[in-house]
């Protein structure tokens, strides 16, 4: 049974797509709230996640 979990994540490439995508947000200026950028970068980058990425 333990074979078949996920147990390995690439949450540091994950991380830095979230920060790529909060730079942009900020200095686009969309987002004129910090904590507003986060959440909108968080949105995108739940969007453009790929089973493929989170797995090793």
């Amino acid at each position: 049974m333990k074979k078949n979990k996920v147990t390995f994540l690439k949450e540091k490439n994950i991380e830095k797509k979230a920060e790529k995508n909060y730079e942009k947000l900020l200095k686009s200026g969309y987002a004129q709230n910090p904590i507003a950028a986060k959440l909108l970068a968080f949105q995108k980058t739940k969007k453009d996640i790929n089973p493929k990425d989170l797995l090793r």
